[in-house]
């Protein structure tokens, strides 16, 4: 009797579990989000699931909130959005990159007031204004951040990442040990760089490090040639590299460096931004771009001797100004990815005071340094990361526990350069003195707005025109096409897809902007 009494109180006990936890779940809001990753290495560390984030899963906590992610594959993200768009099954949230490369055409075809247009999206005017005070306050004490998320027409598509006191998160690196073992000097012109990869090659069995299009990242290489491997503007007039003397120029030069053995011969085939750690520490690469992880390296490379220097772009002779790179210290800067909500969305409201936490002064301590007491704890006043953070070999630290792909406020030296053991002064001295070399004088402007007629027309011809120049471009630099078919064969094909109308259209836009 006594059994049975007990098996009926366990049974009671066990259905009363089941409906608290029924309830908490039930009384959870949930989202669905296709939400793009676009770097490997972050999809390595987060295992490609965003859901298992230590500072996601307290914003769902304390919100009472849960987004239900889907990441596209990385790489594939820009062809995965499109087949979303086709199939018309969109989720509740999207968070992208808005453009199709950093120059490129917007992401949705006919621009963002199409998305809006079409009720893909909806305008966020009314929701920030009523539901994100903080975001409000922001955009109220910052008019370049209203001038940057609204388009022409007036619509606010997209909540921001704001990056304060923005730095260039990479640059160009060599071995410095190598360097004074060959007498030799830290490189300033394309002369120096080529006399050093030849001994890098000769003496070290080493290559440079290259993306798989041709060019470093922010035109750090190609820089020095005056052209941008995209739209760019010089006193107003927006010009298009790969139709500029300087770009066949550049292109001769790594074709010859190609032939000779200094570039990583399998340059195309690799995607990833980042450049490869183990090619670094085992010596296979002398030169590469990348994030200042110097201590780093030095502590997984077994060459007691390994050391690294961090240098500014090339140049084609000594003095000479670099104004094509989009990397220098920065006050404030809105990052190309955002996060948008679809008109699918049955409750926007929720979604904005979500968000809108993130860009408040505590949302953005949970948001760039994850849980106090796990991640991080005050000293002095100051958030400092914990052990478990710190004890990251490779410097990833954000990828596993804090919200890094994501909208709200992101103060660059502070979280990345200060609160890092690893850093030293020298190391900072990188980031704010030998990388912030460009004065950005002929950059585009990463905002530029377009008309529905304009944006499906950029759209339609650029998803043409990056394609070839991806496709071909590296061509010329392994010499599968020779470069005397440069203008009568890739010049001509890029007029035919018609990239002469593009550049009008972005004359117009940046007429427009420098108007606003």
């Amino acid at each position: 009797m006594r059994t049975s009494k007990k098996i009926f109180l366990y049974l009671v006990l066990l259905f009363l579990i089941l409906f608290v936890m029924s309830q908490a779940q039930s009384s959870q809001k949930i989202f669905t989000a296709w939400w793009g990753i676009y770097s490997p290495s972050v999809a390595k560390y987060t295992n490609a699931d965003f859901s298992s984030v230590l500072a996601w899963q307290e914003l769902f906590k304390k919100f009472g909130v849960t987004i239900k992610f889907n990441h596209p594959p990385v790489g594939q993200e820009t062809d995965n959005f499109r087949l979303m768009i086709a199939s018309q099954e969109i989720p509740d949230l999207i968070y992208a990159m808005l453009n199709t490369g950093a120059y490129g055409a917007p992401l949705y075809p006919g621009g963002w007031d199409k998305a809006i247009e079409d009720g893909v999206i909806i305008r966020l005017n009314e929701l920030i204004d009523k539901y994100m005070p903080n975001l409000k306050a922001l955009l109220r004490k910052y008019p370049q951040l209203r001038r940057d998320i609204t388009t022409d027409r007036g619509n606010i598509f997209f909540l921001p990442l704001i990056q304060f006191n923005w730095y260039p998160w990479g640059g160009l690196q060599v071995r410095k040990d190598w360097l004074e073992e060959l007498g030799l000097k830290e490189p300033v012109t394309y002369d120096d760089w080529y006399k050093m990869l030849k001994l890098f090659k000769d003496k070290k069995g080493a290559v440079m490090q290259l993306l798989y299009a041709g060019f470093h990242m922010y035109d750090l290489f190609n820089a020095g040639f005056g052209v941008s491997a995209g739209f760019y503007q010089i006193a107003g007039k927006v010009k298009y590299g790969y139709l500029e003397p300087g770009m066949l120029e550049y292109l001769k030069m790594m074709n010859k460096w190609y032939k000779e053995g200094l570039i990583d011969k399998d340059f195309y085939a690799k995607r990833d931004y980042f450049p490869d750690i183990s090619s670094i520490i085992t010596g296979k690469y002398g030169a590469w771009m990348g994030p200042w992880m110097k201590s780093m390296y030095k502590n997984l490379s077994k060459d007691p001797k390994f050391d690294v220097v961090a240098v500014p772009p090339p140049v084609k002779k000594v003095g000479d100004k670099i104004h094509l790179v989009g990397l220098t210290f920065k006050p404030m800067i809105v990052d190309i990815t955002g996060l948008m909500i679809t008109s699918r969305c049955k409750d926007p409201v929720t979604v904005a005071k979500f968000f809108d936490y993130l860009y408040s002064k505590e949302g953005s301590i949970l948001r760039n340094y994850g849980v106090e007491g796990v991640t991080f704890k005050y000293v002095n006043g100051k958030p400092v990361f914990t052990d478990l953070v710190t004890s990251v070999k490779d410097g990833n630290y954000k990828f596993k526990y804090v919200v890094g792909t994501a909208p709200g406020i992101k103060d660059c030296v502070e979280v990345d350069l200060e609160a890092m053991p690893w850093v030293t002064e020298e190391d900072k001295k990188v980031y704010t003195e030998i990388w912030a070399k460009s004065d950005m004088k002929w950059v585009m402007p990463d905002w530029l707005s377009f008309t529905t007629e304009e944006g499906e027309k950029v759209s339609k011809i650029m998803a043409d025109v990056q394609t070839f120049t991806e496709e071909t471009i590296p061509k010329f630099i392994i010499g599968s096409i020779p470069l005397s078919q440069y203008n009568t064969y890739f010049v001509k094909r890029l007029k035919d897809l018609g990239i002469d109308e593009v550049i009008s259209i972005y004359q117009r836009a940046l007429d427009r902007y420098r108007k606003r």
